[in-house]
């Protein structure tokens, strides 16, 4: 029985062992990527496209909602994932129309660098530090909406 357990022991490590030696088969010898240098494009972008817009309009909610975006912050992104959407449902209208089923490889790398911009975008503003019940205190805020006004903090004094 002990040699059955020790048995059966050393061929489980082994073949752990194995799987954490094993190799991706992905790569070429010099351990650069096997496919070409052009970003890989899914069966369907066009339902990538639609999800990626519907998140965004989602994190944009959200971070009115927590507060961590002033409105006029989300009027700005909303209308740039706005943008994105009018330019994806052209798209698809002029690939349907040409006899497309879906649109093409740089339709989608096009949208996709403004959807990353667009994620960036709403990233950057919901981590700014300006929330709405800070820029609503602040009167009057700078004059870009992107950081919070330090005039009504009080200069600290010293009695030295």
């Amino acid at each position: 029985m002990k040699r059955l357990l020790s048995l059966v022991v050393s061929v489980l490590l082994a073949g752990f062992t194995g799987l954490a030696f094993a190799q991706d088969n992905t790569t070429t010898g010099n351990n650069t990527p096997a496919a070409s240098s052009a970003p890989a494009v899914p069966a369907h972008p066009g339902k990538v496209v639609a999800a990626r817009i519907k998140n965004q309009y989602n994190r944009i909610r959200d971070g009115l909602r927590s507060k961590k975006l002033t409105k006029a912050e989300a009027k700005d992104l909303k209308a740039k994932v706005d943008a994105v959407r009018a330019q994806f449902k052209s798209d698809a209208s002029q690939d349907k129309q040409g006899g497309e089923k879906k649109i093409s490889d740089d339709q989608y790398n096009q949208l996709k660098q403004m959807l990353d911009d667009n994620s960036k975008a709403i990233h950057d503003d919901k981590n700014d530090g300006e929330t709405d019940a800070n820029a609503a205190h602040a009167a009057g805020g700078s004059s870009t909406g992107d950081a919070p006004s330090t005039a009504a903090a009080p200069a600290a004094s010293s009695s030295n």
